[in-house]
């Protein structure tokens, strides 16, 4: 399947600011989660702590959903997945938001399958934004610092 990157220059709110590991673990990545006008549930990759390129452009979390569920249940899932998304982009891009969705409980470790990760039920992360949306919940992490975007500058954190 070819998919061009999915991404939108359209006004997104900031719902929450995060922070997680790599899947490496060697550095710390910064992420947001936000909201389009349309109410599609968006991520951005905004800072690393280590040298490393990202594209910092905002994803629709319903493509990154259509992504994982072509995978074959119980057939282990890495990373590699999420590439139709960041075609022509930064190759570390896949990784690291996986490393999001990793944080976010929407993937976890393959019980079974060395080096992959198996799907999560969405159910926790969609309610925790449906409360964000609504909100009914503080935003994480708002107006802080939340490390170094692409040029080397500390990205800071933009409250909802």
């Amino acid at each position: 399947m070819s998919k061009k990157a999915t991404t939108t220059e359209a006004p997104v709110r900031v719902l929450k600011n995060g922070t997680c590991p790599n899947l490496s673990g060697k550095s710390t990545l910064s992420y947001r989660v936000g909201v389009n006008e349309a109410g599609g549930i968006m991520l951005q990759l905004v800072g690393n702590s280590n040298p490393g390129c990202f594209n910092n452009e905002w994803v629709k979390y319903a493509d990154v959903q259509d992504l994982l569920s072509q995978q074959d249940q119980g057939k282990g899932i890495t990373s590699f997945t999420l590439v139709p998304i960041y075609r022509g982009k930064s190759t570390n891009s896949p990784s690291f938001l996986f490393a999001v969705l990793k944080q976010e409980g929407l993937v976890k470790l393959s019980e079974s399958k060395k080096r992959c990760y198996d799907r999560c039920s969405d159910s926790a992360f969609l309610a925790s934004v449906g409360k964000l949306i609504d909100g009914k919940a503080v935003p994480a992490s708002s107006n802080v610092k939340v490390g170094k975007n692409n040029k080397g500058k500390v990205a800071e954190a933009v409250p909802a």
